[in-house]
């Protein structure tokens, strides 16, 4: 209850009741007590039950999501419109700050808080909060002027928080007085004016500040809380500094006072706690708001294991451990001298991925690692003993969630992120920036927020703009640049596989957990559990900066629904972790980042002190024994390359001369595909997979899709093939097994509407067809022509992409080979609609209408991305039409191929600015064969044949590729030859023998050389990985049996 006498109240007691009734979220309205009915909320009810209702795939979904707490859908309606706090029921504590807040504003001189940076939107406004916060500290028993990096800090907090409604009222407020004005382009003056921003502030700062906490009970809400757990919260630092402070004498050295407090962070806990470097003149100390025993432990073990191998020893930095929370050295980003410093870094770095996945701890990114000089140093130890969570219990899919958790991408040291950029994940697994900097140039974060142009003047805009993110301190660099890992993977791989051999060894001589990592050092320790991913929070709470969510706190909780969705849309398969979710949201509505504790020896998780309704799988000490327990060759060598590869994949060479019997293709297929079942994850759908492609940045991991590319499809298509080819019925089976989940999708409302004929709907639609040829099973047929139905006619007229790969030509191909088998007018209508979107897509380039397939980049040649694979798409079409409309834009497709091709060479460039020649399916002369041989076939074309049949010669003499997979690599060509062959006169030895070379690298060095494959971590994939060299080695031997699937027949 407020102590404000009438007299002095800000507010009527019906507006307090009305501010502080809008200001709750909808699952306090629920939880109780429940809210009265009062005035008609600024937000219609029906427009947030439809929002909230519209973060759910279906109704079942969200009718599910209502009964996991309870709630009836009458009552979240009553509630929704129910805007005065409970007549019974004591206001709450932050209407009373927030009223403080506006009577101090109003005695207040606005220019006296001008002195703020200019890039402060609304500095003397967010200033005059701050120093209101400031105002109620009280006595402290350190310096005034120590304060002000806080405060300042605390300013930028408000920034992010109220920016957009006070753009939106400010902006009314010049478009009131001077429409014009208002619209200016801040690039028209030179010098803006100021005279209506300064009106604006001053009427603030006399009412307005009022007027906004009535539009915006959330925000005033927001700004109270803030504001009072930040005077909490710095209270609290300083009589911990009082307090501690000979403690902090003896272990670090201090002399003198303290003389600033600078925040080392924006991302809050535990009510607005973060942590701060304290200076005491020269020397420094970092203030942690939560325990150091992770970080000693954790340098300790780096120490003892360090000093077992050849690697220099780690140095472990001072701490000072407090119950709940403690000090600790400053870490310093520090140069490295020259190049045998360098390598002596990175022999550490490998030290510490593997002390990291030894001791199962997180969240090494960018931010918490530091260049020391030869060390890599982690700044915060708080993960270290991360409990384990089941995969399927994770907000991400079940099949990454296991890789990364039983290996060393866990640690966030190496760069990773989830794969297929066209369906990104809503929570932001694996970490673009990672711990081990590549580059200290500008980088930017994937996100963007509202930044603000001419700052305070009259025609300031808010543009969307990228946080910039620094990698300067946790890159290697020496006076000469820097020295990325890519250029010391072997240093990097050398130090973490000493370091593994060396804990094995203390395992297995009982010395690991006994003299290296004692129980004495775990007790104690209070560490965290990372459930989402922090960026995952961040992105939560700007989308809740908004107008609306800050208008209505039942608006607020649509965005917190976002975080329920995953435990109803199938990526949590588990209700053990809800609990977690309430936690979240009582975070959030603080501006706080949720921080969930835990004890690396007890399952119990613990939020703001109090212990929650969950247990974990295993806690993290637990599941540290059971990883130094099954640490083998086997890992090790799958660690070690992951993270190698991770930097960089090393170029094998060329293939090796063939010393492989073709009489052994049956059999090594049967063999390769017994690899690519081992490499099945469980989940709770059946086995799923994933696959590794490198990027510019790291690596992606690939979830299992539908598609034929990197998905079931293609993975079913092979074990298929075997059925049809060998005739057991086990591969039957297993083709069955992997299929359901595509069939149960189809049922329920059909796949991803993604086109193409290798990824997207067309390869759904062409996998099936094959598939219920091949095992004489109409169900697949079925489901075939179901999912045909997704491609509709509005969906094919939104396509930009064209191409055979992942568009509407590809999507053609897949259409057309159910019509070829089985009929169906509908079927060919659909892909006449695909073929009429094709001709309306051309652009002009060099005089030839061809089609633009990516944005950054002019027309291509080739098959899976350029001309002539669109062109063979339509030349089918033609086929089947009788259009000649379809033909004479293939016609155009090969003229404008034929421009850029070299006689010298027998091939042709990649485009009109990119003169590369290459000879794969996906790019240069193998795939441009190809579709070349299929053309030929519709246009009854000799000429085009004989060129076909020429090119593939070359093909034949030239030097294999050093890479042995379907889409770039040599099974590409062996697929390419092998249809020269049987369509024309080109000897069929070629195939063959290009086959055996691959099989002969495979028989040397254990393996094929394909991206993201290596013996210990296989590719399953078709075109990337082993299912495509399976179906590829059964081809050659029934080339009758199995069509091509590199020409979608």
């Amino acid at each position: 209850m407020t102590t404000s006498t009438a007299d002095e109240m800000v507010f009527t007691q019906q507006q307090r009741r009305e501010i502080a009734g809008r200001a709750r979220t909808l699952h306090e309205r629920l939880e109780g007590p429940s809210n009265d009915s009062g005035p008609d909320p600024e937000i219609s009810p029906t427009t947030i039950l439809d929002e909230w209702e519209g973060l759910f795939a279906d109704e079942e979904q969200f009718t599910e999501r209502l009964a996991a707490d309870g709630i009836q859908r009458a009552d979240a309606e009553a509630q929704l419109a129910a805007t005065k706090w409970p007549s019974d029921v004591p206001l709450p504590a932050w209407i009373e700050t927030i009223e403080e807040l506006i009577q101090y504003l109003r005695a207040s001189d606005p220019t006296r808080y001008s002195s703020t940076p200019d890039d402060v939107p609304f500095r003397e406004l967010l200033t005059g909060f701050s120093e209101f916060a400031r105002g109620r500290l009280g006595t402290l028993s350190v310096p005034d002027e120590s304060v002000e990096p806080l405060v300042e800090g605390l300013t930028r907090r408000f920034h992010a928080l109220c920016v957009r409604p006070l753009y939106v009222e400010f902006k009314s407020f010049v478009e009131h007085f001077d429409p014009e004005l208002a619209a200016a382009d801040p690039d028209e003056f030179d010098d803006p004016p100021t005279e209506y921003y300064e009106e604006f502030i001053d009427a603030m700062f006399a009412h307005g500040i009022s007027n906004l906490c009535v539009e915006y009970p959330v925000l005033a809400r927001q700004i109270a809380v803030i504001i009072d757990n930040w005077v909490d919260a710095i209270s609290e630092l300083c009589q911990r500094i009082r307090d501690d402070a000979p403690s902090l004498r003896e272990r670090f050295g201090i002399d003198g006072s303290v003389t600033s407090l600078e925040p080392l962070s924006t991302d809050a806990h535990a009510k607005g706690r973060i942590p701060v470097r304290v200076s005491f003149g020269s020397t420094d100390v970092i203030y942690k708001p939560r325990g150091v025993d992770g970080g000693v432990a954790l340098y300790e073990v780096l120490e003892r294991v360090s000093e077992r191998t050849s690697v220099t020893t780690f140095r472990s930095p001072e701490y000072l451990p407090r119950d709940s929370y403690g000090w600790m050295e400053p870490i310093a980003y520090d140069d490295l001298a020259d190049t045998d410093a360098v390598r002596r870094y990175y022999e550490q770095a490998g030290v510490l991925t593997c002390v990291a996945y030894a001791l199962n701890m997180t969240d090494c990114q960018y931010e918490n690692l530091l260049v020391d000089g030869e060390s890599p140093m982690v700044v915060d130890g708080e993960t270290v003993f991360h409990p384990y969570v089941d995969p399927a219990a994770m907000p991400t899919p079940t099949e990454v969630s296991t890789v990364a958790h039983s290996t060393i991408l866990s640690t966030l040291l190496a760069p990773w992120s989830v794969g297929d950029p066209r369906t990104p994940s809503d929570d932001d697994a694996g970490v673009p920036h990672a711990g081990f900097g590549s580059s200290s140039e500008r980088a930017f974060k994937d996100v963007s927020k509202p930044g603000i142009e001419a700052a305070n003047t009259d025609v300031m805009t808010v543009e969307e703009v990228r946080p910039e993110v620094n990698l300067t301190t946790n890159t290697a660099s020496t006076t000469d640049g820097d020295h990325p890992p890519v250029s010391y993977t072997e240093a990097l791989g050398e130090g973490f596989t000493e370091a593994y051999d060396a804990i094995r060894s203390l395992h297995e001589n009982g010395a690991f957990f006994g003299e290296v990592l004692p129980s004495s050092l775990v007790d104690g320790i209070e560490n965290r559990l990372v459930y989402r991913a922090t960026a995952r929070y961040g992105s939560i709470l700007r989308s809740a900066a908004a107008r609306d969510p800050l208008r209505d706190g039942a608006r607020l909780s649509v965005e917190y629904e976002k975080l329920a969705v995953p435990f109803f849309d199938g990526r949590i398969d588990a209700d053990q972790y809800w609990p977690l979710y309430a936690a979240e949201r009582r975070a959030l509505r603080r501006r706080d980042f949720p921080r969930f504790a835990s004890s690396p020896t007890s399952s119990t998780v613990v939020h703001d002190g109090k212990e929650l309704p969950v247990d974990v799988d295993t806690p993290g000490f637990h599941r540290c024994r059971q990883r130094v327990d099954s640490m083998n060759d086997d890992d090790r060598d799958r660690q070690a390359w992951l993270l190698q590869y991770a930097f960089g994949p090393q170029v094998p060479g060329p293939a090796p001369e063939p010393d492989v019997s073709a009489n052994t293709f049956e059999a090594t297929a049967r063999t390769l595909f017994e690899e690519v079942l081992d490499a099945g994850i469980e989940t709770p759908d059946g086995d799923a997979w994933v696959s590794i492609s490198p990027t510019e940045t790291g690596i992606d991991l690939y979830p299992t899709d539908f598609s034929l590319y990197h998905g079931r499809g293609g993975i079913a298509l092979a074990a298929a093939a075997l059925f049809e080819t060998t005739g057991e019925t086990r591969y039957r089976t297993v083709a069955e097994e992997i299929l359901s989940p595509i069939l149960d999708a189809i049922e329920d409302g059909g796949p991803p509407p993604n086109l193409g004929g290798m990824l997207g709907v067309g390869s759904v639609v062409y996998t099936l067809t094959v598939i219920s040829e091949l095992l004489d099973a109409d169900e697949y047929r079925r489901a075939a022509r179901s999912a045909a139905d997704v491609v509709t006619e509005s969906h094919v007229m939104n396509d930009e992409t064209f191409d055979v790969l992942e568009g509407v030509g590809g999507t053609v191909l897949g259409l057309l080979a159910y019509y070829d088998r089985h009929g169906d007018e509908s079927v060919l209508d659909r892909a006449v609609a695909c073929g009429e979107r094709l001709l309306d897509g051309r652009v002009l380039e060099d005089g030839y209408r061809v089609w633009r397939t990516a944005e950054d980049e002019p027309p291509l040649t080739g098959f899976s991305h350029g001309a002539c694979g669109i062109g063979y798409a339509l030349a089918r079409l033609a086929e089947a039409t009788g259009d000649e409309r379809f033909l004479d834009a293939t016609r155009e497709a090969l003229a404008f191929e034929s421009a850029l091709y070299d006689p010298n060479r027998n091939n042709w460039a990649k485009s009109h600015e990119d003169t590369s020649y290459d000879d794969k399916w996906c790019h240069g002369r193998s795939g441009m064969a190809l579709a070349r041989l299929g053309i030929a076939d519709a246009l009854d074309d000799s000429d085009l044949h004989n060129a076909a049949i020429d090119a593939l010669s070359e093909t034949a003499r030239a030097e294999p590729s050093n890479m042995d997979h379907v889409c770039c690599g040599n099974f590409g060509r062996v697929e390419a030859l092998l249809v020269g062959a049987r369509r024309g006169t080109l000897d069929g030895s070629h195939a063959i023998g290009l086959a055996r070379r691959c099989l002969t690298r495979r028989d040397a060095h254990g393996e094929f050389s394909m991206t993201g494959h290596t013996a210990t971590f296989p590719n399953p994939m078709f075109f990337h990985g082993l299912s495509g060299v399976v179906y590829s080695l059964l081809r050659l031997e029934n080339p009758e049996q199995l069509p091509s699937v590199l020409l979608l027949e």
